[in-house]
């Protein structure tokens, strides 16, 4: 991993029911409860810096597209999926302005060199969510760059 750049496959990360693996990913099961289940692991910059999130995920449709992410004790995030439905992609995390979808509201943290504990949470049941890059936002990294 490139110093300021931290990937984790969120099958690895500690699970809150019902958050579950499957093939590889972690989802609420879809038609469960809302705002129930989540998942959390630690990582370590070596850069001090503000990072961004980015996910690799899936949504069936608009009632399945939300999840939670937050990293430490900084204001917890809703992200709405922003990709095509039914489709695996990568997206990056964001914040809701006004509780309305803003897709440049690009979800920041700052951080410090040292270990951090990163949180995602069901918010939609169905979200499936399969790898998390933490990157330093002065870096410009986007998938597949």
């Amino acid at each position: 991993q490139a110093p300021g750049r931290v990937e984790l496959a969120t099958k690895d990360l500690k699970l809150t029911p019902p958050m579950g693996v499957k093939e590889g990913w972690i989802e609420a099961p879809a038609g469960g409860k809302r705002d129930v289940g989540g998942a959390r692991g630690r990582f370590t910059v070596s850069v001090a810096g503000d990072y961004m999130l980015w996910v690799r995920g899936w949504a069936a449709d608009g009632d399945s597209d939300s999840f939670y992410a937050t990293i430490d004790q900084a204001p917890r995030c809703t992200s709405d999926w922003l990709r095509p439905y039914g489709a695996w992609g990568w997206d990056s995390v964001r914040q809701r302005v006004d509780n309305k979808v803003v897709a440049g509201a690009l979800a920041v943290f700052k951080l410090d060199v040292g270990t951090h504990v990163l949180r995602l949470g069901n918010r939609e049941s169905g979200m499936r969510l399969e790898r998390v890059v933490i990157v330093r936002h002065e870096l410009g990294w986007r998938p597949g760059a």
